[in-house]
């Protein structure tokens, strides 16, 4: 989980963005990347830095919604106090809920 976390807090990082495309831009001028590779690296990006914001504005929206949050509240407590829960629901749902921030 802190894996998904971690990646998701430096995509969310516009300096980790900006390093990221200079990264990819210094790749392209030594020629280990072909034109091709830098427009999918830059589709990639932006799907990544979408799903970032989708994710951030549901997190928001169940945080403003108080049954939505006492729900989710209650799931991350059920997750935490039974970990067999994690094989019967799936590990990405299962990471998806419990990095929502709701505190």
């Amino acid at each position: 989980m802190s894996n998904d976390q971690d990646l998701n807090a430096l995509m969310s990082s516009e300096v980790f963005r900006n390093y990221l495309a200079l990264e990819n831009e210094r790749e392209a001028n030594q020629g280990k990347l072909t034109a091709e590779d830098i427009k999918i690296l830059k589709r990639k990006a932006k799907d990544t830095e979408d799903i970032i914001t989708a994710f951030a504005e549901f997190e928001l929206s169940v945080k403003e919604n108080r049954f939505l949050k006492k729900a989710f509240l209650d799931m991350q407590k059920q997750i935490q106090e039974n970990p067999a829960l994690v094989k019967r629901l799936g590990v990405k749902f299962v990471d998806a809920i419990m990095m929502l921030d709701l505190e």
